[in-house]
């Protein structure tokens, strides 16, 4: 999720909107290279709602598309928040120009309350349309205990690749939270939330 204030002195803010370390078992150590120039792909598609039974309630994972991303991640939060008991966790990511280091050294994320700010010097490669497009929130949703662990033990700094469902969430039959579908929004519902199915980490598939 992402708006674009008005520029002040030197600094601009792009708001978005969007630990344990314990064993993994990896199911896969023949993972492809982490390609983050390209940006993520994701194709329409309706399927099966999930239904996803927590301690403090049930909710239903309506999806709306297929989603594979390879990124380079900023920033991560573990959360306790209400809606932890759903997606425990968010990534803050880049792809493409801005997951390179002559452009993140002009850039620096922060993330709190579901929200990932990124500071960046006016004037600099940063201060682009184009480029500020190429950076993310993602609320994700693992699809068990073994994507859970790998996505809690992945540090700033670190390719990935997210693959799974981008999915609106329902609650007691109302619709609770939409899932962004575009990569060029911004301002509230801007946010992907993704069932994590597949996580590759370095050369290790986690499923």
């Amino acid at each position: 999720m992402s708006f674009f204030p008005r520029p002040w002195v030197v600094l601009l803010l792009l708001l978005v909107i969007g630990c344990v370390n314990v064993a993994m078992n990896p199911q896969s150590d023949r993972g492809g290279q982490i390609d983050t120039s390209r940006e993520p792909i994701q194709v329409q598609y309706q399927g099966t709602p999930i239904i996803l039974h927590t301690k403090e309630r049930e909710v239903s994972l309506v999806p709306v598309a297929t989603y594979e991303a390879h990124v380079l991640v900023v920033s991560t939060v573990h959360y306790t928040d209400e809606d932890s008991d759903i997606a425990p966790l968010d990534f803050c990511v880049v792809w493409g120009e801005l997951s390179q280091d002559r452009y993140l050294e002009y850039a620096t994320f922060n993330q709190t309350n579901r929200v990932c700010i990124c500071t960046y010097e006016a004037h600099s490669p940063v201060d682009d349309p184009l480029v500020l497009t190429s950076f993310v929130n993602i609320h994700l949703i693992p699809a068990n205990q073994n994507v859970l662990t790998a996505l809690y033990n992945v540090r700033k700094g670190q390719k990935v690749i997210l693959e799974g469902l981008l999915v609106d969430i329902y609650y007691d039959g109302s619709l609770y939270i939409k899932t962004s579908t575009s990569l060029t929004d911004n301002g509230i519902g801007a946010c992907e939330i993704l069932y994590v199915i597949s996580t590759q980490v370095g050369s290790t598939v986690y499923q």
